[in-house]
């Protein structure tokens, strides 16, 4: 798919929300591609709505392409507690999603990463030492990311744009997202599709 068909594809939806985010172990040489296409699409598509999960690396950069349109981003983080600077994004965090949906959501993570189930489980019953309720929030933080919210004013994602690891592409907190994607059927393109456009 090229640039033209996923302008289409995101201009077709009626809620236009991509996501653009990956890896924290993203390659020195690409940062500023991640930034020029963000800037790019931005203008490309000036009803879409832009989110990411607020972390250093590949969200890091496609967010610094996205500081002239503040309000069109989305910051989805586990807590409250922002680490990237962006004043007039849209922060939302697991404490925005209603108990109905945290159940929802981690019957989503289990479906995308059935080898979490037991860390998702014992997240919802409170049983999980500190360090592990981190990693079962990131992996929910997620999972909301792509699922959408209606009462945290998430809608569903309408494209994602991952950067994947690429020793790795199907682990970590990318991998999970990738696989919730495909449970929701959210079209996803990689680097090794972007970066060529």
């Amino acid at each position: 798919m090229n640039l033209s068909d996923f302008i289409i594809h995101v201009q077709s939806s009626s809620q236009q929300v991509v996501l653009l985010e990956g890896t924290r172990a993203l390659p020195f040489s690409d940062a500023p591609r991640l930034t020029a296409l963000s800037a790019r699409l931005s203008t490309l598509l000036p009803s879409a709505r832009f989110r990411s999960g607020d972390s250093p690396g590949s969200d890091e950069m496609f967010l610094h392409g996205l500081a002239t349109v503040p309000e069109r981003v989305e910051l989805v983080a586990p807590r409250d507690e922002p680490r990237i600077s962006l004043k007039q994004a849209r922060r939302r965090s697991l404490h925005d999603v209603p108990p109905e949906t945290l159940r929802e959501l981690v019957s989503l993570g289990i479906q995308a990463s059935p080898r979490y189930s037991d860390l998702f489980n014992r997240y919802i019953g409170n049983e999980l030492e500190p360090e592990l309720q981190a990693k079962a929030r990131d992996l929910l933080r997620d999972t909301l990311k792509v699922r959408g919210c209606h009462r945290a004013r998430l809608a569903p994602l309408t494209a994602a744009l991952l950067y994947l690891n690429r020793l790795a592409p199907d682990r970590g907190n990318s991998g999970h997202i990738h696989r919730v994607c495909a449970l929701l059927d959210v079209p996803v393109w990689s680097q090794d599709v972007w970066l060529k456009w």
